[in-house]
Protein backbone atom coordinates (compact mmCIF):
# COMPACT_ATOMS: atom_id res chain seq x y z
CA UNK A 1 0.00 0.00 0.00
CA UNK A 2 1.53 2.82 -1.28
CA UNK A 3 0.19 6.93 -0.36
CA UNK A 4 1.57 9.85 0.45
CA UNK A 5 1.63 10.44 4.61
CA UNK A 6 1.90 14.06 5.83
CA UNK A 7 4.67 13.93 8.21
CA UNK A 8 5.73 16.23 10.40
CA UNK A 9 8.25 16.78 13.62
CA UNK A 10 5.97 16.35 16.37
CA UNK A 11 6.56 15.24 19.94
CA UNK A 12 5.14 11.53 20.55
CA UNK A 13 5.29 12.65 24.63
CA UNK A 14 2.76 14.97 24.12
CA UNK A 15 0.66 12.07 22.58
CA UNK A 16 1.06 9.87 25.65
CA UNK A 17 0.46 12.56 28.25
CA UNK A 18 -2.58 13.64 26.35
CA UNK A 19 -3.91 9.83 25.88
CA UNK A 20 -2.93 9.33 29.70
CA UNK A 21 -5.17 12.39 30.82
CA UNK A 22 -8.24 10.56 28.68
CA UNK A 23 -7.93 7.09 30.33
CA UNK A 24 -7.01 8.76 33.74
CA UNK A 25 -10.15 7.61 34.85
CA UNK A 26 -10.00 4.32 34.16
CA UNK A 27 -6.86 3.95 35.41
CA UNK A 28 -7.60 5.41 38.84
CA UNK A 29 -10.61 3.14 38.76
CA UNK A 30 -8.24 0.10 38.81
CA UNK A 31 -6.23 1.76 41.19
CA UNK A 32 -3.17 1.67 38.51
CA UNK A 33 0.26 3.26 39.00
CA UNK A 34 1.18 5.17 36.15
CA UNK A 35 4.68 6.25 35.20
CA UNK A 36 6.20 8.25 31.98
CA UNK A 37 9.37 9.52 31.25
CA UNK A 38 11.40 10.57 28.66
CA UNK A 39 10.82 12.03 25.01
CA UNK A 40 10.76 11.33 22.07
CA UNK A 41 10.63 13.22 18.55
CA UNK A 42 9.66 11.51 14.95
CA UNK A 43 8.38 12.73 11.55
CA UNK A 44 5.26 11.22 10.77
CA UNK A 45 1.33 11.77 10.38
CA UNK A 46 0.20 13.05 14.09
CA UNK A 47 -3.46 11.93 13.60
CA UNK A 48 -2.17 8.90 12.46
CA UNK A 49 0.17 8.38 15.13
CA UNK A 50 -2.26 9.76 18.19
CA UNK A 51 -4.39 6.84 16.86
CA UNK A 52 -1.30 4.07 17.50
CA UNK A 53 -0.86 5.46 20.56
CA UNK A 54 -4.32 6.18 21.84
CA UNK A 55 -4.81 2.06 20.45
CA UNK A 56 -1.94 1.10 22.55
CA UNK A 57 -3.16 2.67 25.64
CA UNK A 58 -6.46 1.26 25.34
CA UNK A 59 -5.05 -2.34 25.46
CA UNK A 60 -2.68 -1.61 28.59
CA UNK A 61 -5.47 -0.25 30.39
CA UNK A 62 -7.92 -3.09 29.59
CA UNK A 63 -5.24 -5.63 30.52
CA UNK A 64 -3.13 -4.22 33.19
CA UNK A 65 -3.84 -6.05 36.78
CA UNK A 66 -5.99 -4.42 39.28
CA UNK A 67 -3.62 -2.07 41.56
CA UNK A 68 -0.31 -2.78 39.22
CA UNK A 69 1.00 -0.13 36.53
CA UNK A 70 1.63 1.00 33.51
CA UNK A 71 4.87 2.23 32.70
CA UNK A 72 5.78 4.33 29.34
CA UNK A 73 9.20 5.22 28.64
CA UNK A 74 10.16 7.47 25.63
CA UNK A 75 13.57 6.99 24.07
CA UNK A 76 15.66 8.75 21.08
CA UNK A 77 13.67 6.31 18.52
CA UNK A 78 11.53 4.30 20.28
CA UNK A 79 8.78 3.57 23.11
CA UNK A 80 7.85 1.33 24.80
CA UNK A 81 4.58 0.71 26.95
CA UNK A 82 4.43 -1.71 29.86
CA UNK A 83 1.74 -2.94 31.94
CA UNK A 84 1.82 -5.66 34.18
CA UNK A 85 -0.68 -8.56 33.40
CA UNK A 86 -0.37 -12.02 32.88
CA UNK A 87 2.53 -13.10 30.47
CA UNK A 88 0.52 -13.87 26.53
CA UNK A 89 0.89 -17.20 25.38
CA UNK A 90 3.47 -17.87 22.36
CA UNK A 91 0.46 -18.12 19.55
CA UNK A 92 -1.08 -14.62 21.16
CA UNK A 93 2.45 -12.90 20.75
CA UNK A 94 2.94 -14.50 17.24
CA UNK A 95 -0.29 -13.06 15.81
CA UNK A 96 -1.39 -10.24 18.05
CA UNK A 97 -1.12 -7.68 14.90
CA UNK A 98 -3.10 -9.30 12.49
CA UNK A 99 -7.04 -8.28 12.45
CA UNK A 100 -9.08 -9.72 14.36
CA UNK A 101 -6.78 -11.13 17.03
CA UNK A 102 -8.04 -11.16 20.64
CA UNK A 103 -6.29 -12.23 23.51
CA UNK A 104 -8.08 -14.31 26.60
CA UNK A 105 -10.68 -12.26 26.27
CA UNK A 106 -13.41 -14.36 27.37
CA UNK A 107 -11.60 -15.64 30.29
CA UNK A 108 -11.23 -12.16 31.54
CA UNK A 109 -14.56 -10.75 30.03
CA UNK A 110 -12.84 -7.66 28.32
CA UNK A 111 -14.69 -6.75 24.93
CA UNK A 112 -13.15 -5.42 21.42
CA UNK A 113 -12.59 -6.28 18.22
CA UNK A 114 -9.52 -7.27 17.58
CA UNK A 115 -8.38 -4.57 15.89
CA UNK A 116 -6.70 -2.09 17.52
CA UNK A 117 -3.21 -3.77 17.14
CA UNK A 118 -3.66 -4.15 13.99
CA UNK A 119 -4.36 -0.84 12.99
CA UNK A 120 -0.99 0.20 15.10
CA UNK A 121 1.05 -2.25 12.74
CA UNK A 122 -0.20 -0.67 9.72
CA UNK A 123 0.22 2.83 10.83
CA UNK A 124 4.16 2.17 11.74
CA UNK A 125 4.74 -0.17 8.90
CA UNK A 126 2.82 2.65 6.34
CA UNK A 127 5.68 5.35 7.89
CA UNK A 128 8.09 2.76 7.55
CA UNK A 129 8.54 1.95 11.43
CA UNK A 130 8.29 -1.15 13.34
CA UNK A 131 6.48 -2.92 16.11
CA UNK A 132 7.06 -5.78 18.73
CA UNK A 133 5.29 -7.22 21.61
CA UNK A 134 7.18 -9.68 24.09
CA UNK A 135 6.16 -10.89 27.57
CA UNK A 136 8.58 -9.42 30.70
CA UNK A 137 9.53 -9.97 33.86
CA UNK A 138 6.31 -8.60 35.30
CA UNK A 139 4.01 -7.97 32.06
CA UNK A 140 3.90 -7.23 28.57
CA UNK A 141 5.86 -4.66 26.34
CA UNK A 142 4.62 -3.29 23.32
CA UNK A 143 7.39 -1.10 21.28
CA UNK A 144 7.42 1.14 18.26
CA UNK A 145 10.37 1.75 17.33
CA UNK A 146 11.14 4.89 14.78
CA UNK A 147 13.95 3.85 12.66
CA UNK A 148 13.87 3.18 9.43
Amino acid sequence: MTSSLVGSEMCIRDRVDTVAQIYNEKISEKNVKINISGACTVSADEALMYQAVVNIMDNAVKYVTGGGHITVELYDKEVSFVNSCEPLDKDTLTNVWKPFVKGDNSRHGHKGTGLGLSIVKTIMDRHGFDCEMKNVDDGVEVRLIFRK
